[in-house]
């Protein structure tokens, strides 16, 4: 077990065990990711009772203590579909959380491409990282991720922290570009000389979503790395827009997957089902700025005419190398903090 999972588990095993709901029968017990959780309650939770007079219960939650959850449940699930970003549902995977998909009752598996589902699980969206800028103050927005660290940005621009999945995006694909060669040694060795380039510009290492609005509401940054779910959330009137770099947009891929042991299997399917139809697909894309997976999904006129997130966007997207960081994510946060945050 990774360091990671143990420290989180030992924080949230008492709570894990009491809090957390029950799967009565006929009830779903679903953990969601916030992006999406409202798009569940208006579309699936209705039909899933219409349907299959099945109840569903949600509670969103971020990936870590979702998966610490998993585990502390496993030999009594209590949460029956877990929704996880692609670095922790791996793990799950390799601690054996994660049951078989029962493909026949999952019909629209068909239509996801098969590099984003496995039996043990299948991604329903991408959160699409890539620039944010505001086009009153920037009017032809970087081309290049390595555009960041150009001098004209200096105390301008925001990064996540390295607790958040956007800063090992920004790292990985910095080492991508650099060329960088796979020491295990130094993990992401040429990604760290670039960023080291770019910290001189930051103003902010940004915790979330809402103080990265902040920042720019403030007028405080002029630019930042982060999802298209952000700059679509500010309006469509804001002049902060998103673009992705010419190197693609960075994907962090979302993960459904069902509880090993869970006594509600049939309902557990037919809610990935819901998750993966093309109308959900649509509904969560144009609600809340992420990327649909299946590919039957079709997209409103005036919402494709002005989202940034186009069918090219997508496939031109770049993959996390989450083996890298579940290897290595403790050495990484350590020499973030230390040579880039710190300085």
């Amino acid at each position: 077990m990774s360091r990671l999972v143990t420290a989180t588990c030992a924080a949230v095993l008492a709570a894990a065990l009491v809090s957390s709901p029950a799967a009565a029968q006929g009830t779903l017990v679903v953990q969601t990711q916030g992006s999406v959780d409202r798009a569940v309650r208006e579309f699936i939770v209705p039909k899933m009772k219409a349907l299959y007079g099945v109840d569903v219960s949600t509670t969103p939650s971020l990936s870590a203590p979702a998966l610490a959850k998993a585990m502390a449940q496993k030999s009594s699930p209590q949460i029956d579909v877990f929704m996880l970003d692609a670095g922790p549902w791996l793990q799950g995977k390799a601690a054996g959380l994660w049951a078989d998909l029962p493909t026949a009752k999952i019909p629209n598996l068909a239509d996801v491409p098969a590099d984003l589902k496995d039996a043990k699980g299948v991604a329903y969206t991408h959160l699409v990282i890539g620039f944010l800028y505001d086009t009153a103050k920037i009017s032809t927005p970087p081309k290049s991720i390595a555009d960041l660290a150009d001098p004209k940005y200096k105390g301008k621009v925001a990064v996540p922290t390295f607790s958040s999945t956007f800063a090992f995006a920004l790292l990985a694909n910095l080492d991508v570009i650099a060329g960088g060669k796979g020491d295990a040694a130094k993990p992401l060795d040429a990604g760290f000389a670039s960023m080291k380039k770019i910290a001189p510009n930051v103003l902010s290492f940004y915790g979330g979503g809402a103080q990265l609005v902040n920042l720019f509401k403030q007028g405080e940054i002029e630019l930042a790395w982060g999802a298209n779910h952000v700059a679509q959330g500010l309006g469509k009137d804001s002049t902060v827009k998103w673009t992705a770099p010419v190197e693609g947009a960075a994907l962090s891929t979302v993960y459904a997957a069902i509880a090993e042991g869970t006594k509600n299997t049939d309902a557990a399917a037919q809610f990935i089902n819901l998750l993966l139809s093309p109308e959900f697909q649509a509904l969560m894309a144009e609600q809340g700025g992420v990327a649909f997976v299946n590919t039957k999904t079709e997209l409103s006129p005036d919402y494709a005419k002005t989202s940034p997130l186009t069918r090219e966007v997508i496939a031109a997207g770049k993959q996390l190398p989450w083996d890298v960081f579940n290897a290595n994510r403790i050495v990484l946060n350590e020499r973030w903090q230390r040579d880039i945050e710190a300085k």
